[in-house]
């Protein structure tokens, strides 16, 4: 019979507050640990209780943290981190492959989130026993293109619809509710039919439209995105 985990959570943000809510939706026991709640003392105590530690705070401090408080510890857990694109000397990477939001998710929705480890790793029902998750494994000098593909594919994309709904509320006054059904069809088109989903004057090829575009974005902050965009996938713009 399988040990039961004990899970160590180490931080408090978005990330933890996740894991948190789906350990408790799979009845994994976890505790958790943060600076701001807690001290160093209370830390080692509760090292010796856990079998695994997620360390899930800033990637620049996740090696450094380790150093200074759990690295000459008596006992040694398996040591997780979550980072995309991080190294680690000292702990296992397990990427989620998704977005976080403020809002937490359901038992199911978080069951169909894939992980992504490292190839040389330990296997995924040692690093994070009791998850029910689907799990790749890559090389780790991958990683950063990895995760660089995630941050275009995510963050690029949000900052691109956070320009496009200000813009179109605050200069042309038009109501978020009519907005929201192009953001929705761009998605379902995405989602159902990926290779195909391009539309309008980059699909076209249509360099009249999209030269006369770009000008009218001369003075804006985002005219360098265009223009990046426009010159990568048609040349001649």
């Amino acid at each position: 019979m399988r040990q039961v985990p004990t899970y160590l959570i180490i931080g408090n943000g978005r990330m933890a507050n996740h894991i948190c809510h789906y350990l408790k939706s799979l009845s994994l026991p976890y505790i958790t640990w943060s600076r701001s709640k807690n001290t160093i003392e209370v830390l080692a105590s509760f090292l010796s209780n856990a079998t695994h530690v997620l360390i899930l705070i800033n990637d620049g401090s996740i090696d450094a943290f380790i150093e200074a408080h759990i690295i000459s510890h008596n006992q040694q857990p398996t040591l997780i981190h979550f980072s995309g694109n991080l190294i680690s000397k000292y702990a296992h990477g397990a990427h989620p492959l998704q977005t976080f939001g403020n809002k937490l998710y359901s038992i199911n929705d978080y069951k169909k989130i894939p992980f992504v480890i490292e190839s040389d790793s330990s296997t995924f029902s040692e690093l994070l026993p009791g998850f029910e998750n689907p799990h790749y494994k890559i090389n780790r000098v991958d990683k950063n293109y990895y995760h660089a593909l995630c941050v275009m594919a995510n963050n690029f994309t949000t900052l691109l619809w956070q320009k496009f709904f200000s813009e179109m509320q605050n200069r042309f006054e038009i109501k978020v509710q009519h907005l929201q059904p192009f953001l929705d069809q761009t998605f379902h088109n995405i989602k159902h039919d990926v290779q195909n989903a391009l539309t309008g004057p980059i699909a076209r090829k249509d360099r009249k439209t999209l030269s006369d575009d770009l000008k009218a974005l001369n003075d804006d902050h985002f005219f360098k995105i265009f223009e990046a965009f426009t010159k990568t996938f048609i040349k001649e713009i």
